[in-house]
């Protein structure tokens, strides 16, 4: 099972090398990595260190990626379209604070035993798992996603009032489905988006000035597709967004045994070496 793990990366060097090394420990991995156009510094590393490894591929092309914003979809999107070239038969999205909680060995065995299924969470929009039924994150337009600036956040601030107040609502051409936008589709699947996306440059263009519709782009494609009746609702990965402190839970030592009582994931996160290495180095130990 040829497995094309796509990562997008913003910081933590150490972390990240020790993501792919783990990765790499299963021989039909490839690995394919975005990292954050702020991040110039961890961008130059992992390129150094991989400069000659023919299974890790770090993309020139990147993105300012600020939370929510447009830039999360353009990201994935490079690392879709690099994913594809390589005709993978499945792809994994990967966050560079993600680690594998069971071998990848098991995470193959388990994608050739459900060969045609694609792992996609979702539900239809409106939702009320979401705020505003999740319709809001499309049908107004946001402009502070991608600065710092506190000018053009005050003025974000007062158009979203306007939109709100006189009923905007951007107008929406397809039926909309949301979920969490960590995934694990075939080369089928991917292969497919790439094409609709080359026959409707439009969809891409009404995400712009979008948050948090990252969540929203991949579904929305997929499930208005003949792809729907294959598309399992599952991420296949731990996530806490529950317990907190922090949402999503940075998982700590003392989550370990949790974590090993999952049946059906392979994969967490998040983690974070600055507040909880330790379980870092189990994990990745364990697998």
């Amino acid at each position: 099972m040829r497995i094309g793990f796509l990562i997008l990366a913003h910081k933590y060097p150490h972390q990240l090398i020790k993501l792919i090394n783990s990765l790499l420990k299963y021989e039909n991995s490839t690995i394919i990595l975005h990292i954050d156009l702020k991040a110039e510094a961890l961008y130059q590393e992992i390129c150094d260190k991989y400069s000659k490894h023919n299974k890790v591929l770090v993309l020139k092309n990147r993105y300012k990626v600020y939370w929510g914003s447009f830039n999360q979809i353009r990201a994935t999107l490079e690392l879709i379209k690099e994913g594809v070239t390589h005709n993978l038969q499945y792809y994994c999205l990967l966050s560079g604070q993600d680690i594998p909680i069971q071998p990848i060995n098991k995470f193959a065995h388990f994608l050739e035993q459900n060969i045609g299924a694609e792992y996609l969470v979702n539900f239809k929009l409106p939702s009320v798992q979401w705020e505003e039924g999740g319709i809001n994150r499309l049908a107004l337009y946001y402009f502070d996603v991608e600065t710092n600036s506190v000018l053009l956040k005050k003025i974000s601030s007062l158009v979203l009032r306007i939109q709100r107040f006189t009923g905007f609502k951007r107008k929406i051409k397809h039926e909309l489905y949301g979920g969490a936008n960590w995934f694990t589709l075939s080369n089928g699947a991917l292969g497919y988006v790439c094409e609709y996306l080359e026959k409707n440059p439009s969809y891409l263009s009404s995400f712009k000035f979008s948050r948090c519709a990252d969540e929203i782009f991949l579904q929305t494609i997929l499930l208005n597709s003949s792809f729907k009746p294959k598309i399992v609702s599952e991420s296949l990965r731990v996530v806490d967004w529950s317990s907190g402190p922090e949402f999503p839970k940075i998982f700590k030592t003392n989550d370990f045994e949790k974590l090993m009582r999952m049946p059906g994931k392979f994969f967490a996160r998040k983690f974070d070496e600055t507040v909880d290495d330790e379980i870092i180095d189990k994990l990745h130990s364990h697998v």
